[in-house]
């Protein structure tokens, strides 16, 4: 039935937005450790202040920054609001990429390519430069996205 469908394509979109905020986590950590030289995959999300290392409940996109009244719970240190901005953006540019595509591959690439984009731009906002590393894998994404689209010469 079609109330059935909106739900779903509801659903759909919902769950978009919160997997695009849990990447937004990651854009904010990649965009703040890449331009320091700094690893993104090995080490725990820490406080940037006093270097403890965050629990679970202080990485929920957007909520733990509520939760938390924009501070660090061990320090008290203000958390910008750069963290839930970035969560938000990234996962609105999820929501609009399932909902052009549908749940499709083209959409999981166009998903990956926005967070490749976010960190590219937040990095350059604050420090005026683009690493190589986000450039290396917005060529590999664009290559994959347009072998998926790619149709035969007629």
């Amino acid at each position: 039935p079609p109330a059935q469908r909106g739900v779903m394509d509801a659903l759909v979109l919902v769950f978009a937005f919160v997997t695009g905020a849990c990447f937004g986590s990651f854009v904010s950590l990649a965009s703040w450790r890449l331009p320091r030289g700094e690893g993104i995959v090995k080490e725990s999300s820490r406080c940037v202040m006093c270097r403890t290392t965050l629990a679970a409940r202080d990485l929920v996109p957007l909520l733990s920054w509520v939760w938390n009244r924009a501070r660090c719970r061990a320090c008290g240190a203000s958390v910008h609001w750069r963290y839930p901005a970035i969560e938000a953006a990234t996962g609105l540019a999820f929501v609009l990429a399932v909902a052009q595509t549908g749940l499709t591959a083209q959409a999981v690439v166009l998903c990956l390519l926005a967070v490749a984009l976010m960190v590219m731009i937040v990095v350059d906002f604050e420090h005026y430069i683009i690493p190589d590393t986000v450039q290396i894998a917005l060529l590999a994404l664009g290559i994959v996205y347009h072998a998926l689209l790619a149709t035969p010469f007629a």
